[in-house]
């Protein structure tokens, strides 16, 4: 601005009698806007906020001189103006090859890696070893016992939904406490966590082992009305029913010794993943399917005692997992054995972990609710249906593990950012787990379709059960995308502890997919139907998500209070 000042009121008649001949208008103007740009530049790259505030005001000023400048070009350098003003459009493709890099390579890479790797192999081996379970009972045992299984599988899923929250609201809470260097405080967590997974999973134990025989009869016939009549207060079940019945009885309550030991390891592994350690509950996940495969062979075809000795393998496998994991915090001195050995912890100390729990807790029931009335759809269909609904689930559980393990990668890094009030490390973060996740779900998807016709039949020999569950297959490869969106935004509220919203929304969809499951029965939809409907939970926590993250007072908003931006 000075130095454009100067060229205009400078004479050109005294031009030759200054000693040192002044510069061309143009040529001031162009230093001066070199300048301003080389400053601007220089105060965007320190990132603090009054320096992009004092930017903005180079920029204004920047914005003055160009236009000084301009009014000084001569006419015939207007070729060079419009080259100068093309430049930006040819550095179009410079820009688009610099977006592709950054959707094929980011600086979190390296970290989302290193935990969702190990993650994989841990949640892989939980699957796999139900899935297990399934094929040698479908292909070893019956079909009968099969559907059983399935049957059994949604009651036992309900139970361990509504207390997996210890995952969630233990990874958060030890996160910010290590973040703050706060060992003992993270101890304490665990502490606490421990003693509610004693308490709530022996009471959970008996409840299952108590409820197991109605609650499959019920199961059972409860979608049928020509089946649910009540005759002395009893269902009257057709004999295929009562078998189905009793072998899913059986299973659940062989299946609820191992109910306590399952909570405590909810409990160690979100400690773990809020130091940002999926390893070792990998290590942990090892030895639990290594047992769970030595007492299948032991229990179900030494001693032959089927269903049971599928259920006992695996509660046996839980108890072992539990042992080995508190010992490695205790070992890792994440966890001081005189804060679980002092007693129960005082109510106060539980409320926030009690609030985030029960808001968790509503969340997964209502979803476990949506996905009970879909399979007692499909068990009034008859063994069959509920043999290929079974294997179905069998089939999407193992496929959305690959995503499921960017869900925990994305929870414990946003919870350590988010501890340590660095919002910008979240939302990157949580950005790039997405596009790696919406990559990975295409590619699952699309291995499911291209294996639709083969897969059911690793699962069963029934041609029947397996065609049935084939006509579906498709339908679930083509929401992988969807559901791995769904994991990794999830992945993302969790960690950042926004458990209200996440209850709220889910709450609605949950209510949506109600009402296409309702639909769906009064049209006389078989099992694709039931199917589809379900496929509304998918994408409606993935819209809900997106509409959270979205807002500027969400958990990573620029109006969120705490974090720095």
């Amino acid at each position: 601005m000075p130095a454009s000042s100067s060229a205009e009121t400078t004479p050109a008649s005294t031009a030759s009698s200054a000693p040192p001949p002044p510069l061309d208008s143009n040529e001031i103007d162009a230093e001066a806007v070199e300048a301003s740009e080389t400053q601007l530049n220089a105060e965007l790259s320190v990132g603090s906020v009054p320096s992009v505030a004092h930017a903005a005001e180079l920029a204004a000023a920047l914005a003055e001189e160009q236009q000084a400048h301009s009014r000084h070009q001569p006419a015939e350098k207007d070729p060079k103006a419009a080259a100068a003003a093309a430049a930006p459009a040819a550095s179009g493709a410079p820009t688009r090859r610099r977006r592709l890099a950054s959707l094929l390579s980011s600086p979190h890479d390296a970290s989302i890696a290193a935990l969702a790797v190990p993650a994989l192999g841990s949640l892989l081996l939980d699957p796999i070893m139900t899935a297990v379970d399934t094929a040698l009972v479908g292909r070893l045992v019956g079909t009968t016992q099969l559907a059983g299984v399935g049957l059994s599988s949604i009651a036992l899923t309900f139970f361990v939904v509504l207390f997996n929250p210890l995952i969630f609201v233990t990874t958060p809470a030890v996160a910010s406490a290590v973040a703050r260097g706060d060992t003992e405080e993270a101890s304490r967590v665990t502490a606490r966590g421990l003693w509610v997974a004693a308490v709530l999973g022996t009471a959970g134990a008996a409840a299952l082992f108590l409820a197991a025989p109605a609650m499959t009869e019920w199961l059972a016939a409860s979608s049928s009305p020509a089946s649910a009549s009540a005759a002395a207060g009893r269902l009257a079940l057709t004999a295929s029913q009562r078998e189905v019945a009793g072998h899913a009885a059986t299973y659940i309550q062989c299946r609820s010794l191992g109910f306590p030991a399952l909570l405590g390891t909810f409990v160690a592994c979100g400690t773990f993943r809020g130091v940002r350690d999926t390893r070792t509950p990998l290590v942990a996940a090892a030895a639990a399917n290594a047992i769970n495969l030595g007492g299948d062979f032991l229990l179900m075809f030494w001693l032959r005692w089927g269903v049971a000795g599928a259920a006992l393998a695996t509660a046996a496998s839980q108890w072992v997992s539990a042992a080995v994991l508190v010992l490695l915090l205790v070992r890792r001195r994440l966890l001081v054995w005189e804060h679980v050995s002092g007693g129960p912890p005082r109510p106060r100390e539980l409320a926030p972990l009690a609030r985030a729990a029960a808001a968790l807790s509503v969340r997964n029931m209502s979803t476990m609710g949506v996905i009970f009335l879909g399979t007692s759809m499909v068990s009034a269909a008859g063994a069959v249906s509920l043999a290929a609904h079974e294997v179905l689930r069998q089939l999407y559980v193992v496929s959305v593990q690959a995503f499921s393990a960017l869900d925990v990668a994305t929870q414990a890094l946003v919870a350590g950012h988010v501890g340590a009030g660095d919002a910008r490390s979240a939302r990157e973060v949580l950005a790039r787990a997405l596009v790696v996740a919406v990559a990975v779900g295409g590619a699952v998807g699309v291995a499911l379709a291209l294996a639709a016709g083969a897969l059911p039949r690793v699962f069963t020999r029934d041609p029947a059960v397996a065609a049935a569950a084939a006509a579906v297959v498709p339908l679930i490869a083509a929401f992988m995308p969807v559901d791995a969106a769904a994991a990794v935004l999830d992945g993302g509220l969790l960690g950042a502890s926004d458990t209200a919203w996440v209850a709220r929304s889910t709450l609605f969809v949950s209510a949506v997919c109600l009402a296409a499951l309702l639909g769906a029965r009064a049209a006389g939809a078989g099992l694709f139907g039931v199917w589809a409907a379900l496929k509304t939970l998918s994408a409606g926590r993935t819209v809900a998500a997106a509409v959270r993250f979205s807002q500027a007072d969400g958990p990573l908003g620029t109006d969120r209070a705490g974090l720095q931006r």
